[in-house]
């Protein structure tokens, strides 16, 4: 028979298997077994230390520790004495960023990147982490994921799956095929923009992509892969 008696629970996570001991960064979590009222495991503990000792009651638990957005759970069994229970998060970083064709550099404002899951099609993925900006790192448990760079805020979106390895940094640079553009409508060569101008821009379909109705159209980017024209 369980005594009632809480017990000292040590919890270590690593990087990858016989990997260094991970520092800091880490958020650890117990969940009762038995489901609440809402259907959800009740939370025990929980700690932002590196390597926490807690004090539990004899019993088993659900254990779950995040590292940024990489994630591992697992039974949790204590009993009458000192237990040690260690995590494998098999993490590794990614770090993006983009260019235009040719080595352009991108404004660093103009720059976003949303990551998900892999899967074939859009219905098949889960987001991850949205509106990273170029260069910094996250961390993600091994696996391959569909990342997204958006050049602006009109059409310019590539795609790209990329592998993440566990205990390495992936540095990946996607390339759009696009350019900066702006319009505007005048009456002579270097004159003023025409007042109450209707913008539209069209792809190659003839799917509206842009419309503003303003003096001076500026775009943030527009991909090349097809051709666009003002109507």
């Amino acid at each position: 028979m369980l005594g009632t008696t809480p017990q000292p629970v040590t919890l270590i996570a690593e990087v990858t298997d016989k990997g260094p001991k991970i520092n800091g960064g880490l958020v650890w979590r117990i969940f009762d077994t038995t489901p609440d009222k809402t259907g959800q495991l009740a939370l025990v503990a929980k700690s932002e230390l590196a390597s926490p000792t807690l004090r539990l009651k004899p019993g088993d638990y659900v254990v779950h520790v995040a590292y940024g957005r990489a994630q591992a759970s697992d039974a949790l069994s204590v009993r009458d004495g000192a237990t040690r229970k260690e995590m494998i998060l098999d993490a590794g970083g990614l770090k993006l960023n983009a260019m235009i064709t040719g080595d352009l550099p991108i404004p660093f404002n103009l720059l976003h990147f949303d990551v998900f899951t892999a899967g074939t099609n859009e219905a098949d993925r889960s987001l991850v982490a949205e509106k990273i900006s170029a260069g910094d790192t996250l961390t993600l448990n091994a696996g391959t994921y569909h990342i997204v760079s958006y050049f602006g805020d009109v059409n310019a979106i590539v795609r790209a799956d990329l592998q993440v390895e566990a205990g390495q940094l992936t540095d990946a640079t996607l390339y759009h095929k696009a350019s900066q553009v702006s319009f505007k409508l005048v009456t002579e060569t270097g004159g003023e923009a025409i007042a109450d101008v209707d913008w539209t821009v069209k792809g190659s379909d003839g799917t509206t992509i842009y419309w503003q109705s303003i003096d001076f159209a500026s775009l943030t980017a527009l991909s090349h892969s097809g051709s666009n024209s003002i109507p």
